[in-house]
């Protein structure tokens, strides 16, 4: 499963299209702790696509499913949390706005090392 974060409902149904069967969304606006870690310990996520407003470093979700795979949403302007995300173990960014199918074969990407 697909773990999406972000603050944009037009930007969690965009990601949900491209991976239909497999996407759950967090439908906060602000990160729910429980909620990541609870599916994290059940092995229910392979990736997690989230924006910086939620965290920058996600080695504190790695240490509870280290398989798991992080990609941040990055808009215009959030390019210094994005490079502080890939110094913390993200495997990618995706700077918005973005191209579906491009945005696609990264998560795809992504999914199959991890």
């Amino acid at each position: 499963m697909i773990a999406v974060l972000s603050k944009s409902r037009n930007m969690q149904l965009v990601i949900q299209e491209l991976f239909p069967e497999r996407t759950i969304v967090n439908s906060s606006s602000e990160l729910n702790d429980n909620w990541l870690a609870s599916i994290l310990r059940n092995g229910q996520v392979s990736l997690v696509v989230y924006e910086p407003s939620f965290f920058i470093d996600p080695s504190q979700w790695r240490s509870i499913s280290p398989a798991t795979g992080f990609v941040v949403l990055a808009s215009p302007g959030e390019e210094n949390g994005a490079f502080q995300a890939l110094r913390h173990g993200a495997a990618a960014v995706i700077h918005k706005p973005f191209i579906p199918a491009e945005a696609q074969k990264i998560l795809a990407l992504v999914l199959s090392h991890g």
